[in-house]
């Protein structure tokens, strides 16, 4: 009896001793489970309190300018959030935010928003921003479309830096805009800023399947040099093209200051005795321009010749004078006509030799 006592006893002991364990192994499990519930919690918790919301308009051009993407994000959630938190990504890439700017508060808290701007290179196409924050996101789509003035423009106009010369023999100048992405039935408005009043004609247009429009610009009643500014606006974009009208000319009789020189107002024509050596005519420009090339050239050379060559340089009051000489053969009645070539401009002067 005593004996099966003591097995008895045995077993027992050995049995609180396996129980014993088995419940350290689990309290011990269950430690880090627990905690990590706790965590996911805590995490779960955070993510319902914070709730951000993008509320910029999808539809808007506003959303980047070419150089800035601009967010407003409102927090709609029950905690106060910061701005260094916010991851942003454009096009799927992690982006920096340059500037980040609660409105009406220094604290992001709830219901107040934050403008949030982030300096990237963006082609004109379809983007995609998405922000996010202790695991909620929101993201924004958004089209970048631009419309501008063509790099190739009429013939007519000489591309001079950022400006374009009117070649002023050609009175009506053809300007074409653009799109990118190309906008179909995209309504164009255009005006000019200028003094000189050119007729512009139509100032109104509507892009076609490619995107493009074209307006005309009339220097037909123009009589002075300056510069025109023409405008086109799409509503969603708009861009300015400068266009210099330039004028050169012979000056009229009443400025010609070589007294060989006399002016038939009857014939509209200028004389020249037949026993004058040499004679003087002068050029300008309008505006006055310095520095610019000017070439001379006639149409009969065995009557008159230039004496210093055929090409002048303006000068600060954008006047140029070439000198002729009569030639050998030479004979009353002889009429000239004298040319001048500025490049961007041209006129002609006609000389007669009288007795």
């Amino acid at each position: 009896m005593v004996r099966t006592s003591v097995v008895q006893l045995i077993f027992f002991i050995a049995l609180v001793g396996v129980t014993a364990m088995a419940v350290g192994s689990v309290v011990t499990d269950a430690g880090p489970y627990a905690q990590a519930l706790d965590d996911e919690s805590d995490r779960e918790a955070t993510a319902i309190k914070t709730d951000l919301s993008i509320i910029n308009d999808a539809d808007a051009d506003g959303n980047y300018d070419g150089e800035v993407v601009t967010l407003y994000v409102k927090n709609v959630g029950g905690e106060t959030v910061g701005t260094d938190d916010l991851e942003v990504l454009v096009n799927g890439e992690y982006a920096t935010v340059t500037s980040a700017e609660v409105i009406d508060g220094d604290r992001w808290r709830e219901g107040r928003v934050a403008e949030l701007e982030v300096e990237i290179d963006l082609d004109p196409d379809d983007h995609r921003v998405a922000i996010r924050i202790d695991g909620d996101r929101d993201h924004l789509e958004f089209r970048y479309r631009v419309a501008f003035w063509s790099d190739e423009q009429d013939e007519a106009l000489v591309e001079d830096n950022s400006s374009y010369l009117n070649r002023t023999e050609s009175t009506v100048v053809d300007l074409g805009m653009e799109t990118d992405p190309g906008q179909d039935g995209e309504a164009v408005e255009y005006s000019t800023d200028s003094d000189l009043e050119p007729v512009l004609d139509p100032e109104t247009g509507e892009t076609d399947a490619a995107g493009e429009n074209t307006t005309t610009l009339d220097f037909s009643d123009v009589e002075e040099g300056g510069t025109v500014e023409v405008t086109l606006d799409t509503g969603w974009d708009e861009d300015v093209i400068t266009i210099e009208h330039r004028l050169a000319f012979w000056l009229d009789h009443e400025n010609q200051t070589d007294p060989a020189l006399s002016y038939n107002e009857t014939d509209d024509v200028y004389e020249v005795d037949n026993e004058t050596d040499s004679f003087d005519v002068t050029m300008g420009t309008d505006p006055e321009l310095e520095g610019e090339g000017v070439t001379y050239e006639v149409n009969d050379s065995s009557v008159m010749g230039f004496d210093d060559g055929a090409e002048g340089t303006t000068n600060e009051s954008g006047q140029n004078t070439t000198t002729l000489s009569l030639e050998e053969g030479a004979e009353p009645g002889d009429a000239v006509e004298i040319d001048l070539d500025a490049g961007w401009d041209t006129d002609a002067i006609l000389v007669r030799v009288v007795e």
